[in-house]
């Protein structure tokens, strides 16, 4: 068993209690009022546990306008939530397996997909700790099941014990759709209509373009993190373009910009602690110099998102700020 299976049925052991939800559901718990999770939910509309609907899809998107009823359909058959985002290829990847996983089931089971760059209340309700998350609906309430791009064995293996409880504790409807088989056959997570301009001209190889069009998004939307992003790594890219790796990596770089230019080509190879570093030891000693060190480390943080790395890298940047 490899250590992504262990996570995946750790995170799944104990979770899927449909009793206890069945309790909670007549004597709610008082301490979870404050919660939008738990306040949202409960006042959702109670379905059969055999009840039988008809969706255009198998595969929806997830909002707060049909949040409510997808919490009925939960009822009935499990909806399994997917919290998905633009930023990442392992995300896309999980999104087609979900959605061929939930398709085999044959309508016992429903995917409702939710952007989470755009959605933050639902972000919030479902206490999504990270991306992409998969979550499931049973009788209105929510459980996490795993998070990050997994086997699809392992998915698979989660599921059939998601459907499994359901089935023990009466969700024994079912859902039917009218969708063709040609409409069903891509089954990646759309892309934002602000970001097509950009990626169009990614796709076209144009990076100046796409670093004009991603900065346009941003300056209209400064809270958008897949622009913010996108942006740091177009930069990131420019940058590096015709420059000889080897030569830089092998150097001893003597001024600020050839410490920012090292560094740059060192995180590409992946050194991401070795490459925050050459920043990070140039800012210990060059006040002068602190804004731009400052600014290509926030700007390098942003390119590669969240990790280990990046958490280590500020906390040396907060020690040695203050």
């Amino acid at each position: 068993m490899n250590q992504n299976e262990q996570q995946l049925r750790a995170s799944l052991a104990g979770a899927i209690d449909l009793s206890a939800l069945k309790n909670r559901a007549v004597q709610p718990n008082p301490q979870n009022d404050t919660q939008t999770a738990s306040t949202a939910i409960d006042e959702q509309p109670q379905a059969s546990g055999s009840g039988s609907f008809e969706l255009a899809s198998l595969v929806n998107e997830l909002s707060q306008a049909n949040l409510r009823s997808f919490m009925a359909i939960s009822n009935s058959v499990p909806v399994i939530v997917e919290f998905y985002t633009t930023r990442s290829e392992h995300s896309r990847d999980l999104s087609i397996k979900l959605a061929k996983l939930v398709r085999a089931a044959e309508g016992r089971m429903v995917l409702a997909r939710a952007d989470a760059d755009s959605s933050p209340e639902l972000v919030k309700a479902f206490d999504v700790q990270a991306l992409p998350s998969v979550h499931v609906l049973l009788m209105g309430r929510p459980v996490a099941l795993f998070a990050a791009d997994q086997p699809e064995d392992a998915i698979a293996e989660v599921l059939t014990k998601v459907m499994f409880a359901a089935g023990q504790n009466g969700m024994t409807g079912t859902v039917t759709t009218t969708e063709s088989p040609e409409a069903a056959a891509s089954d990646e997570p759309p892309v934002s209509p602000k970001h097509m301009a950009a990626i169009s001209a990614l796709n076209a190889g144009d990076l100046l373009l796409a670093e004009k069009e991603f900065a346009a998004v941003l300056a209209e939307s400064p809270a958008d993190v897949v622009a913010a992003e996108a942006l740091s790594q177009i930069r990131l890219q420019l940058r590096l373009e015709n420059i000889d790796f080897e030569a830089v990596l092998a150097s001893t770089p003597a001024d600020l910009e050839q410490v920012l230019l090292k560094a740059d080509c060192v995180l590409a190879t992946g050194e991401l602690d070795a490459a925050f570093d050459l920043i990070l030891d140039r800012f210990a000693t060059e006040f002068a110099e602190r804004d731009a060190l400052r600014a290509r480390l926030l700007d390098l943080f942003i390119a590669v998102g969240a990790g280990a790395a990046v958490a280590r890298a500020r906390k040396r940047l907060t020690m040695l700020l203050y």
